[in-house]
């Protein structure tokens, strides 16, 4: 990717986009399942054909909630296509420097246990980055 390309997904991403760690009703033993995800809205479609030329995927066409409400788009990822957007935007990003830190340390703890069921220690950090990425995405002063 050239310079001026990544500059501008920086760009989008820092303003656009968003980090997560979404907390689902686990099965078997655990009482919940987290899971690191990144997205990006916006109203045009054009900006984000760019993520799915560059690492595919599909848009999302989300109808607004009412009249007051406009329609969007939305891209997001998880796996594979999430630690590549960690790895080659992780020095680039001003704003969102918290939130792919903390992104990346969640991913390294999966990468550890992989398919194997996930440890007491590994289950109780995740909760703990899940808790501090809500911290992070809090608008506001914190």
């Amino acid at each position: 990717m050239d310079s001026f390309s990544k500059g501008y997904l920086s760009g989008l991403i820092d303003g656009e986009g968003y980090f997560y760690i979404s907390k689902s009703r686990g099965r078997y033993k655990r009482e919940y399942v987290y899971q690191p995800y990144f997205g990006i809205t916006m109203r045009e479609r054009e900006p984000l054909q760019l993520f799915i030329d560059q690492y595919g995927g599909k848009l999302t066409d989300i109808k607004g909630r009412g009249e007051n409400h406009n329609d969007y788009f939305e891209w997001k990822c998880n796996g594979n296509r999430l630690r590549r957007i960690c790895e080659e935007f992780s020095g680039a990003l001003v704003v969102k420097v918290s939130q792919i830190s903390i992104i990346k340390d969640f991913m390294e703890l999966q990468k550890k246990t992989g398919n194997q069921p996930v440890s007491d220690e590994n289950y109780s950090e995740q909760e703990k980055l899940y808790w501090l990425m809500r911290k992070a995405n809090k608008r506001g002063k914190l």
